[in-house]
């Protein structure tokens, strides 16, 4: 089977602890898979579904372009967000991925946990985060403008709340638009009973 649209993810192995992904079955990726960049991943139950659905995924093989991943790990089902599946994903190697397909040829994600979440507020963690990368790419200090952007928990509950409010904003007037066109509809049908009869 070919599967298409599938996230092809390669993450380091403290990815369980920053997303809370747990492990149905199988293990994780570990630091001496990425060292060795090693052909091995973990995958969403979407895959598993598609692709194993009697034999079971682990110890199997998938392919990847041209190079084939032994499966370790199955990740537990994280359902729908926004009506898509967050299950349609495979997680391989950081250091097999740059081999693969290159540092620079793909988007890039950092995930950030604080520490120390009693004592600091999520601004200051998203500062805190910023200032990183900003001395990693070695634009502190200077007017150049951020290339990246630091996304939170906060702000993706505030696009949540925008896109419900859009798609109120547009649900009601179809509604009350569909409701009129329903109404002429029914009267004309009655009109016409109507003037049938009075003929009659």
């Amino acid at each position: 089977n070919t599967l298409l649209g599938v996230s092809v993810q390669g993450v380091t192995p403290n990815i369980t602890e920053l997303t809370n992904l747990k492990i149905a079955y199988g293990r994780g990726l570990t630091s001496t898979d990425d060292n060795f960049r090693r052909n091995v991943c973990v995958i969403g139950q979407d895959l598993v579904d598609e692709l194993f659905p009697t034999t079971g995924a682990l110890g199997n093989e998938l392919r990847i372009g041209q190079d084939r991943y032994t499966v370790v790990g199955v990740a537990e089902s994280r359902g729908s967000l926004f009506g898509a599946s967050q299950d349609g994903f495979v997680q391989i190697p950081l250091g097999t991925f740059t081999r693969v397909f290159g540092s620079r040829s793909r988007s890039l994600a950092i995930l950030a946990k604080a520490k120390d979440t009693e004592n600091m507020s999520l601004d200051e963690v998203e500062e805190q985060v910023r200032v990183a990368i900003r001395i990693r790419r070695k634009t502190i200090g200077t007017s150049e403008e951020d290339d990246f952007s630091v996304v939170t928990a906060k702000s993706i509950q505030a696009f949540s709340a925008s896109l419900t409010g859009i798609v109120g904003t547009i649900v009601f007037p179809l509604t009350a638009i569909a409701l009129f066109v329903g109404g002429i509809v029914v009267m004309n049908m009655m009109l016409a009973s109507v003037t049938e009869r009075t003929r009659e």
